[in-house]
């Protein structure tokens, strides 16, 4: 994840920039797989800029310090004249610039995803519990299925009672009055 590339025109071991990315990715690894399940995204993302400045710190300081030793061994230990030796003051060109960005817009498409699965699984503890609800409410139909049983009973029983009031309005319309105060059925037989 960090860039191993040695700085331009540096004849420090590309080893040790190896040595130190690495150390750093294991780093980032820890904090991602103990700590960054406690952390909010937003915190999350401030730790791994924070591990990234320390990397860059940590980088400048390896360089410097392996520079020097460079610079010592080549006076003592291979007796390069003065003259011969290279110019250390070679410009710095800042290749951790475009990782730090890179890195940074994944953090926040990660934390956007996250915010997003956050989102669904309260919309999906909504829907499970609209469906416990509906589960719930079902069950209590289920047991007043006897009510329900003497519903359509009470049902079928009014359209025979509608049959019998049908029948007797009919009988009805057929009394006759046979004098006053006195009312014969001519269906029934009784005479005036």
């Amino acid at each position: 994840m960090y860039c191993l590339l040695p700085t331009p025109s540096s004849t420090v071991p590309a080893q040790a920039h190896c040595h130190c990315a690495d150390a750093f990715d294991d780093l980032d690894e820890a904090i991602r797989n103990d700590v960054g399940p406690a952390l909010s995204p937003a915190q999350q993302a401030a730790v791994m800029q924070g591990t990234a400045q320390l990397y860059n710190l940590a980088r400048g300081s390896l360089d410097r310090q392996l520079q020097r030793f460079e610079e010592f061994a080549l006076e003592t230990c291979l007796r390069v004249p003065a003259g011969l030796m290279a110019s250390v003051q070679a410009p710095v060109v800042d290749v951790e610039a475009p990782c730090v960005e890179e890195e940074e817009g994944v953090i926040q498409r990660l934390g956007s995803l996250r915010a997003q699965i956050l989102e669904e699984r309260e919309k999906m503890l909504t829907l499970q519990r609209q469906l416990a609800a509906c589960d719930a409410a079902l069950a209590e139909v289920g047991g007043e299925e006897a009510g329900l049983r003497q519903l359509a009973s009470a049902v079928r029983e009014k359209e025979r009672l509608t049959e019998d009031v049908f029948v007797l309005s009919h009988t009805g319309a057929r009394l006759q009055v046979c004098g006053p105060g006195s009312v014969c059925a001519a269906v029934f037989g009784y005479g005036c």
